[in-house]
Order: C-alpha cells, then sequence, then structure tokens
C-alpha cells in the first residue's frame, strides 16, 4: 500500500512518513509536526526510551525517511543503490551520470555531477586533478605550440604593413607553409599523440573512478551529513526542511562548474601561444 503526497502527489512507500520528493509530512500527527521534543536530539541515547524514531529501517545509523528528504530528486533510485551497496560489503555499483560526463569530458566532467550533488570537496579534488593534467600536456606542446603563435605574431606584424596585395598573398603563404612544417614534423606528431594519450588515459580513469564508486561517495557524504546536522540541530518543526536545504541538487554550483571547465582548461592551452605574442 503506497502514501500519496498531499502537496506533490508523488506516490511513496508506506513506511515512509516524508514525501521522499518534496519532505511534506505524509500522515498527520507526524512526530516531526509540532514535535514536543524539539529541544531534544532523538537519536541520542538518552533520548531513544522516550522517544521513537520515525522508521525502525536504518542505514548506517540514519533512517530512509532522512535519506529520500536529503537526497531529494531520485532519492528512490539512490535508495535502492545504497541498500544494493550494503549488499556488496559497501563496495561499489555504477553510476552513469558521473561515468558518461568523466568519459566524455575526464576528471573535471565527473567533478560536474558531484557539484550537482553538493559534494564540494571531492568536486574540486577532481577538478584539480583535472587542471594538472591539462598542464601536463600544455607543458608536452609547450616549444611547438610557442613556435606557432611566434609565427603568427612575425604574421600579424609584418604582412599588415605590406601594401601590395600579390605581396600580402606571397607573404601569407610563406607563413602558412612555414606553420604547416611546425605541424607536419615528427616532433609535433608525437607531442600530439601522446597528449591524446594522456587526454584518453584520464577520461577512462575518471569515468571507472567515479562510475563504480560515486555511489559510494554519495552514500557516505549523505550519512556523514545526516548525522552531522542531528547531532547539530536534533529535531523540530523545520527539521525537514532543513535536511532537504542541506542536500538536495545545486544548479548553481553545476553553472559555476560548467563555466570552469569551459575557459580554465583552454586558457591552460593558449598560455604558450599567449607567451609569444608578449
Amino acid at each position: 500500500m503506497s502514501k500519496i503526497c498531499q502537496n506533490c502527489s508523488c506516490e511513496n512507500d508506506e513506511r515512509y512518513i516524508f514525501c521522499k520528493n518534496c519532505g511534506t509530512p505524509l500522515e498527520e500527527h507526524s512526530p516531526y509536526v509540532n514535535n514536543p521534543y524539539e529541544n531534544i536530539n532523538v537519536y541520542s541515547e538518552e533520548s531513544r526510551s522516550d522517544f521513537e524514531t520515525p522508521t525502525p529501517e536504518q542505514m548506517d545509523g540514519a533512517s530512509l525517511n532522512e535519506i529520500a528528504i536529503f537526497v531529494g530528486k531520485n532519492s528512490d533510485k539512490f535508495i535502492s543503490k545504497f541498500s544494493r551497496l550494503e549488499g556488496l560489503a559497501g563496495k561499489s555499483t555504477w553510476c552513469w551520470p558521473a561515468a558518461i560526463l568523466g568519459g566524455l569530458l575526464g576528471f573535471i566532467g565527473a567533478a560536474l555531477w558531484l557539484l550537482y550533488r553538493k559534494m564540494y570537496k571531492p568536486a574540486f579534488l577532481a577538478i584539480g586533478i583535472a587542471l594538472v593534467l591539462t598542464t601536463s600536456t600544455t607543458v608536452i606542446t609547450y616549444d611547438l605550440t610557442k613556435q606557432i603563435g611566434e609565427t603568427y605574431n612575425r604574421y600579424i606584424s609584418e604582412v599588415i604593413y605590406i601594401d601590395n596585395v600579390e605581396a600580402r598573398i606571397t607573404a601569407t603563404e610563406e607563413y602558412a607553409k612555414e606553420i604547416k612544417e611546425i605541424t607536419s614534423s615528427e616532433e609535433y606528431a608525437n607531442a600530439i599523440r601522446f597528449a591524446n594519450f594522456l587526454n584518453n588515459a584520464e577520461c577512462f580513469m575518471a569515468a571507472f573512478v567515479f562510475g563504480g564508486f560515486g555511489v559510494a561517495l554519495y552514500k557516505k557524504h549523505t550519512i556523514k551529513k545526516i548525522k552531522a546536522y542531528n547531532q547539530k540541530n536534533g529535531m523540530s518543526e523545520y527539521y525537514n526542511f532543513g535536511l532537504k536545504t542541506l542536500g538536495g541538487t545545486s544548479g548553481g554550483a553545476l553553472a559555476l562548474g560548467i563555466v570552469i571547465a569551459a575557459i580554465i582548461p583552454t586558457a591552460i592551452k593558449l598560455i604558450p601561444f599567449i607567451i609569444a605574442f608578449i
């Protein structure tokens, strides 16, 4: 038998006291509403005998209701995956969003999912790894990229002052030939191959690490945040609202991650080219 939320019409399992989608109490006399124990942490040992926790079903010390409220969007899927982790002794279960983003964009792509789920520390760690790897590929191609930049710089500074159209075309062809010689060299080809290898290896590692262990990381993050929240706040009439605000997703953090992914790696790769113009 399921419970229908009066606020958002979401269908919930009968064991839920709060809506897994919006956090609204599903029972008229929920212990969280007008709670007489609002100044008591019901999860402390002293108060367990006087106050029944909302559901006997626990996961590492947090109830399924708490987890559902904290996770918010797609909480039913994540609870299912968290439960599967319990059966696998906490090892791993696949996380497709992190795997796909990691496979396409590397560690900085996986960081987008982490930021969206408010896991800021591992997200910025992943971004840091991505920037280190991007810097490594930039160092590998630094000299050759700088040569191309210097050639473009000479072309712009010299050809712009040539009034004769034919002479300008001839000069342009000469500079184009010079750039082609650089990009056609064996040294340039080897540098690009190695840089591509590093990029592909990064994408594979990001997809494997965060695809395979992303759910376990999120479960640990969820339980840790819920326990810390309970220790600080106990239970009150605003309990579910505070827990929902603490967890859930963040579109703003995702937008920040997209900006970082779009600007910073490209800027690092352009450093040798820019230096050539200075």
